[in-house]
């Protein structure tokens, strides 16, 4: 009798700790963070009086968790413990003011309080003259980082195409 009742135990302890092990990402991370006060110094590598390129706006927000499996090898060793990846998704609002098509290339940048960066993602898209677009993208990262973003920035390339 004693046995059943440790074994019990046992298990609704260990049932109990694992569910308060799992992470979640709070509302704050879920909210989009806008970037206003970022904007493009065309005067930084060029001297343009009519800037080819205008942002509207950017930002990002952390989407959802997905859960890595734990990865044994064929002895039945862990080699990957479970774990947690944080997918996060950003957008660019841009307009091409230019006279030709542009090809847009954004680098979006998440950082911590010191600058440095945590992840980036990559995305390109072709802008007719005149055109205005959102470019929105979607990438992961490792769950332990998601409480050292702080920030994000960007760097934006484009060509006429």
């Amino acid at each position: 009798m004693k046995r059943t009742i440790l074994f019990i135990t046992s298990l609704l302890l260990i049932v109990g700790c694992s569910k308060l092990e799992v992470p979640s990402l709070s509302e704050t991370d879920k909210i989009f963070k806008y970037n206003p006060n970022q904007f493009i110094d065309w005067n930084k590598d060029r001297d343009l009086r009519d800037p080819p390129l205008v942002l509207f706006n950017n930002g990002y927000k952390m989407i959802k968790l997905e859960k890595n499996p734990e990865i044994k090898d064929q002895d039945g060793y862990v080699q990957r413990p479970e774990s947690y990846t944080v997918v996060w998704g950003w957008m660019f609002d841009i307009q091409n003011t230019s006279s030709t098509r542009m090809s847009v290339t954004v680098t979006y940048n998440l950082l911590d309080k010191d600058g440095f960066e945590i992840t980036n993602d990559i995305k390109s898209i072709f802008l007719e003259f005149g055109e205005r677009d959102i470019i929105r993208s979607t990438s992961i990262f490792d769950y332990t980082d998601l409480d050292r973003v702080y920030s994000s920035n960007f760097e934006l390339k484009y060509d006429p195409y």
